[in-house]
């Protein structure tokens, strides 16, 4: 047997709940990224206008206003991208367990019944725990699909 992966398995639902949440935060940060990108250029474009507007009415506050609020959007909109990706790379990593990667599961997860009975008779089984098969009390173990019907 090889040696345990870097991912934690898990069933689909939460793998495709983690891979959704993974994808969003990193979507997210690449837009706010090029949101920021494209202010700052216009930042830097308004610097060009300024040079050249100081020429012809060096006193209107009005370049230099937009200029500056450019410049605080796209630095803003850059600080959220990182912090958006920097809580995407927080998001644990997994993979969806299969049959093929079934076997690097812990033995506390994982569910057996005895195998010296036919498999017709394996439904009302208890499922015991394969760490502790034999010193769990049958009261503490789970049945195979059935739930309990009482009658009151």
């Amino acid at each position: 047997m090889s040696e345990k992966p870097g991912k934690r398995l898990v069933g689909r639902m939460e793998y495709l709940g983690t891979t959704f949440k993974k994808n969003l935060l990193n979507g997210s940060a690449m837009s706010m990224g090029c949101f920021g990108s494209a202010f700052l250029l216009l930042g830097g474009l308004g610097i060009l206008i300024i040079v050249f507007y100081w020429m012809y009415q060096p006193f209107n506050m009005v370049p230099y206003i937009a200029t500056g609020v450019y410049f605080s959007v796209g630095s803003v909109g850059i600080w959220i991208a990182k912090m958006l990706r920097a809580k995407a790379k927080k998001v644990p990593s997994v993979e969806l367990l299969t049959q093929a990667n079934a076997r690097y599961l812990p033995e506390v997860e994982t569910l057996v019944r005895p195998s010296d009975l036919p498999t017709s008779q394996q439904e009302g089984e208890l499922l015991r725990a394969t760490e502790y098969s034999t010193q769990t009390s049958p009261e503490l173990l789970l049945r195979a699909a059935q739930g309990d019907k009482t009658d009151g």
